[in-house]
């Protein structure tokens, strides 16, 4: 009986395992996504959108030109660097990236102002797909899960 236990309970390991993303698949998907459906939506040119991605952070970059209240043939970069941990994509105007403790953990620069920590931002995604913002939350928390912790001294 012990014998049965135990395989039982190895396959139920194994099952639940071989499903699992692996966590450059889901770096690239999340790359993907986020390349696909990412566009700025204010006035002005987009010179180019970067998606990077890590088990830790997602950056985010745009270089505009002649966009809102600084129209001008200057570049305007403006990024974002997202932590994976404890972030949450949610239905706003348009998508706002939150961190569900409202930890200032975002980091972003926008336009020539100085960098800052929010605990929230909003950025323009087409949810081209459907439940695109609960997969994208469902790999985010995966992803996050690859993320070296700190170690406590106490």
């Amino acid at each position: 009986m012990k014998k049965i236990l135990i395989i039982l309970g190895l396959l139920v390991v194994f099952s639940t395992n071989s499903n699992a993303q692996t966590k450059e698949e889901t770096i690239t998907w999340l790359q993907q996504k986020l390349q696909k459906y990412l566009f700025y939506a204010e006035s002005g040119e987009v010179k180019y959108v970067s998606v990077e991605v890590t088990e830790c952070f997602i950056t985010i970059k745009f270089a505009l030109v002649n966009c809102g209240f600084y129209r001008s043939n200057e570049y305007y970069n403006q990024y974002y660097v997202i932590p994976t941990d404890g972030v949450q994509f949610e239905k706003y105007l348009h998508v706002m990236i939150k961190m569900k403790n409202d930890v200032c953990s975002i980091r972003e620069k926008i336009y020539n102002r100085d960098e800052r920590f929010t605990y929230n931002t909003v950025l323009s995604i087409t949810l081209g797909e459907e439940n695109l913002l609960e997969r994208l939350n469902k790999a985010v928390t995966h992803l996050a899960t690859f993320c070296p912790r700190k170690q406590e001294i106490f």
